[in-house]
């Protein structure tokens, strides 16, 4: 899968006064340092690994990610440094924005992705900012954003294995009303996302290959010479 943040010509009519606007080459910064991030998947019924094939944010190239079906964490694990260090499975849906009010629209659009023929859907959500409790919310600040844009899904990624691939992925990058704008047990294929707090950027996935075959159940356990250490700052 490709994941990348990407400039692009704000949509007609968007609005250019976002106090959040000036945000995203930082955001970029922060998330894709080193550009567009590869990751590769295998998934099963007993779970789902990643291994980064380019840096993720505060994550090396070379990092793995595990997460066993039912699991209360998830673990990411330093090859490198023979070290893991592990984050709830339900850390992004806690401690983000509130549940969102969603709208998703088959537009009846097909294309092939990744080999699979895909349906195009419209999404349309608004979620409210998360704010401090007992923090009195700033009159000139924004209290709600909006994301827009498209998702492909396929019967050929739903399941299980797949839900927990999109559980994975909101954990790590915490993409804001992700979980929830997805039907159950579905995968997209591909997803191009507009946030109203950042007009001039995108965020674009992509499935780029797909194989089939057992995955080692082995290769979802970590190993016993690593050692735990605990989760950077924010995770």
């Amino acid at each position: 899968m490709r994941l990348e943040i990407a400039r692009v010509t704000p949509a007609p009519g968007a609005d250019r006064s976002s106090p959040y606007a000036g945000l995203g080459p930082l955001m970029m910064q922060m998330l894709t340092p080193d550009g567009p991030v590869t990751m590769e998947w295998a998934g099963g019924a007993e779970g789902v690994r990643a291994t980064l094939k380019s840096r993720l944010s505060i994550l090396p190239a070379g990092s793995v990610v595990l997460q066993r079906t039912g699991a209360p964490a998830i673990q990411v694990l330093d090859p490198e440094r023979r070290t893991y260090f592990e984050v709830p499975a339900a850390a992004a849906t806690e401690s983000g924005a509130a549940v969102p009010d969603l709208q998703l629209r088959a537009t009846g659009e097909t294309a092939t992705i990744a080999g699979q023929r895909a349906q195009r859907f419209e999404l349309s959500l608004t979620l409210a900012l998360p704010s401090s409790q007992g923090v009195p919310a700033s009159a000139s600040l924004p209290h709600d954003f909006q994301i827009a844009g498209d998702m492909w899904f396929t019967d050929a990624f739903s399941g299980a294995e797949y839900a927990s691939m999109l559980r994975t992925i909101d954990a790590l990058i915490a993409i804001p009303g992700l979980g929830a704008a997805v039907p159950a047990g579905r995968f997209p294929v591909k997803t191009r996302l507009r946030l109203t707090l950042l007009p001039d950027y995108e965020l674009r996935s992509e499935i780029v290959e797909l194989t089939t075959g057992p995955v080692d159940v082995g290769a979802l356990t970590v190993p016993a010479d690593y050692r735990k250490v605990d989760a950077p700052a924010g995770r």
